[in-house]
């Protein structure tokens, strides 16, 4: 017997009744894969940097740099500061750990006006390689639970929309 002839002999309903549990845990798996890969290192990097040393430092520049998403316009803010540790100078333009993919141009704008070049910035620098520095070491939880939400949606409708509900007078 070929493999064509069993698949013909087997009832669909519930050849696509064993699937649904593996296709459910795949999905499931997919959204703590795109999480834990995705969400979760900048929000543990932004934690650890809670703790880091604090020096003063100066901005250099600041403006926005625009992006399409879609079919939208988006920026993203740039800030290029520079500051000292132990006497050996160091320039760096990361903002936040947890980077912002595109903004509007008004929250975009705020985050440019808070850097305006020339002002005096405190900068949160890793102690084991100074070089690696922020402006903004808090880290923000609300993206993350965001995302996640968006995350277990999307799986949600891919799910419902190979599986729809079943009918009450289908089910035995």
């Amino acid at each position: 017997m070929t493999i064509t002839e069993t698949l013909e002999k087997v009832d669909k309903k519930t050849l696509k009744e064993r699937v649904k549990i593996p296709f459910l845990v795949g999905l499931v798996a997919l959204v703590i894969a795109l999480f834990l890969s995705l969400d979760l290192p900048p929000l543990i990097k932004a934690s650890q940097a809670m703790s880091w040393k604090q020096v003063p430092g100066i901005t250099r520049r600041a403006g926005l740099s625009h992006m399409v998403l879609g079919r939208d316009p988006a920026w993203r803010p740039i800030v290029v500061y520079h500051y000292k540790v132990d006497g050996t100078a160091y320039v760096n333009d990361t903002i936040s750990f947890q980077e912002w993919l595109g903004l509007p141009g008004f929250e975009a704008g705020q985050i440019r006006t808070r850097y305006i070049p020339g002002t005096a910035v405190t900068v949160v620098y890793n102690p084991e390689n100074p070089q690696e520095s922020c402006l903004e070491a808090e880290p923000r939880y609300l993206d993350p639970f965001m995302h996640i939400v968006c995350y277990i949606m999307f799986a949600a409708l891919v799910f419902l929309s190979c599986y729809p509900p079943v009918k009450p007078e289908e089910r035995v």
